[in-house]
């Protein structure tokens, strides 16, 4: 305003100024406009389906996605349509095409924005590069908080911290941010992932300057979310993801609105916002509306997907992917929460592999969960769908670290406290308290005889915790001695289910009542 009074002053004199003014008083005051915001999250390239049969699929997403938007312009309301990241790693069908079909489905969804999440940064840096530059994605990609160094130039060209753009005659700022933990972090080679909050409170002054309303479009997972609800002013609204957290009603904090959807494709998120200058944001309807395989169905991408299998049996070959190595009589669970048969295999497959004493793995690197019935080698791949380099057919490897055992006791409790599950073969412990209350392992055995503190150990770990400790950090590559069998964790798991004949039944837990 202040510039606006400067350059009638100059141009038109003070009494000029005076009537300009008092036209800018009188100018009838900015309504309310209704804006359709549409949103997914952890998309992972389940391309075909979701983490059941009857759910998912990017051709039913796409056909929720449509119908939200015909509903919309039937009421005369803009849409807008946003990803919150992880949307390339995470199932076989990532590997169509070295990655690159992964990040054409952006352009395919229609998608006005997507923020970068941990897994699209797996693959690191120079292959993002290579990928961008083949591709030359229209849909614009966003992390305020990711420095990059001028090694990378297609991803530096295409990657932005933010994006303006108007609705219903509302201009609105999304701002994306990506996870900086470590233990994904360095693999931005030619780069820096910066502190998001930081990030945050830096530009988000600026857009509010220029705009009506700021978006925040987060892969920082949902506690980290509120916690960026309650210490960056300005934020109208967080669209989350990372965390995998669905919230079937928004969830304030700081009088900041957060959402988030079912990941792979399970639900789209349809959120009705009235937006006004000056004004809160306000949430006229949100539901998360289920994904099913029998609903809507956009015929191009159901086009596309096909295209995407048969990119995928080029470079395996059906007789490889398809061929039958064994029978499961149990689902092909991931072991997030607790033991499952599965999880048992891949820890087992792990120690085998690797000579070990013992094995440890954690559960968020698993992938596709499935009907029991015929294994083949496309459902280890599924099952453990990570890869590091994307010109790699093997995935992950098996690698070993020496840790002595009382690290190894101080992981076990630094787990159970924290309540995260750890798959383990060759360790049994029983779970007590402490002193103060806090669950504690008791009674750990190797093999079936009492841990030695002062001892080191053998632990078989997946490359993503051998290779990230070899790479972290000199500290831990000193401490570890870190070292990659060579032999791949679909080949481990293949040897293994042959040996026992296919996957019988449920294992027992590694902790005991």
């Amino acid at each position: 305003m202040n510039s606006l009074r400067d350059l009638l002053k100059r141009s038109l004199g003070p009494l000029s100024l005076t009537l300009g003014v008092l036209f800018l008083t009188l100018s009838p005051p900015a309504f309310a406009r209704p804006v359709q915001i549409i949103h997914t999250n952890d998309l992972h390239s389940y391309f075909e389906r979701g983490d059941t049969e009857h759910t998912g699929g990017y051709a039913a997403v796409k056909g929720v996605i449509e119908s939200i938007r015909a509903r919309a312009a039937a009421q005369g309301i803009e849409t807008l349509l946003v990803d919150a990241g992880d949307f390339s790693e995470g199932t076989a069908f990532f590997l169509a095409d070295a990655g690159r079909e992964s990040w054409r489905a952006l352009d395919a969804m229609g998608y006005d924005a997507v923020t970068l999440g941990n897994h699209d940064w797996l693959i690191g840096s120079p292959q993002m590069d290579a990928i961008v530059a083949s591709v030359r994605p229209r849909t614009p990609l966003l992390a305020a908080n990711v420095d990059l160094w001028n090694r990378v130039p297609n991803l530096d060209r295409h990657l932005h911290p933010f994006v303006e753009t108007v609705r219903g005659g509302i201009r609105i700022a999304i701002l994306g941010l990506s996870t900086d933990e470590r233990l994904y972090s360095w693999r931005t080679q030619d780069g820096r992932i910066t502190p998001p909050l930081e990030a945050a409170r830096a530009l988000i002054p600026e857009l509010r300057l220029r705009n009506d309303h700021v978006i925040v479009l987060s892969h920082l997972g949902y506690e980290r979310d509120r916690k960026l609800a309650r210490r960056v002013p300005g934020i109208d609204l967080i669209i989350g993801g990372h965390s995998h957290t669905p919230l079937k009603a928004p969830v304030y904090r700081a009088d900041v609105p957060i959402v988030q959807a079912n990941p792979h494709g399970e639900t789209v998120g349809d959120l009705l916002v009235d937006l006004e200058p000056g004004k809160a944001l306000k949430i006229l309807s949100y539901q998360l509306v289920p994904v099913l395989r029998d609903g809507p169905r956009d015929a191009a991408m159901e086009t596309f997907v096909t295209r995407v299998r048969e990119q995928l049996e080029k470079r395996f070959s059906k007789e490889w992917l398809y061929e039958i190595i064994g029978h499961s009589q149990v689902p092909v669970e991931r072991p997030l929460t607790g033991p499952t048969a599965w999880g048992q295999l891949a820890a087992d497959s792990l120690r085998e592999a690797a000579q070990a004493d013992l094995a440890v793995d954690v559960g968020e690197f698993y992938g596709t969960e499935q009907p029991e019935g015929p294994v083949t080698r496309e459902t280890l791949m599924q099952f453990y769908p990570r890869v590091f380099d994307i010109n790699n057919s093997s995935g992950w490897t098996v690698w070993s670290i020496q840790v002595p055992g009382w690290l190894l006791r101080t992981a076990l409790n630094t787990a159970l406290r924290e309540g995260q599950f750890l798959i383990t073969s060759g360790v049994t412990y029983r779970v007590g308290t402490d002193e103060e209350g806090r669950p504690r392992a008791r009674s750990v055995r190797v093999n079936g005889k009492k841990l030695d503190d002062l001892r080191d150990y053998t632990v078989a770990v997946s490359e993503g915790i051998g290779r990230g400790s070899l790479e972290i950090s000199a500290l831990l590559r000193l401490l570890f001695e870190p070292r990659d069998t060579g032999v791949p964790m679909w080949t481990a798991l293949e040897a293994r289910i042959r040996s026992q004949g296919g996957v019988i039944g449920n294992r027992a837990p590694a902790s005991l009542p």
